[in-house]
């Protein structure tokens, strides 16, 4: 049973992949144009928008019984 579970975690760091991430900042590099990945199309402010709202919403999710 050992052997088996030592195989099965060695086949998962095998066929795993690598994660990369995109650097947004202008360093050293003179960062990376992320322009064209995501563009804001519209934007509004409706009649519930403000912190508050957001913060009820939140704890909604967190906690659904209050």
């Amino acid at each position: 049973m050992k052997k088996i579970l030592v195989s099965l975690v060695a086949m998962m760091f095998l066929v795993s992949g690598s994660a990369f991430a995109i650097a947004i900042d202008g360093g050293t590099y003179g960062g990376t144009d992320v322009g064209g990945v995501d563009t804001l199309l519209a934007s509004t402010e409706l009649s519930n928008s403000g912190q508050q709202t957001e913060t009820d919403w939140v704890n909604s999710i967190i906690d659904p019984e209050t």
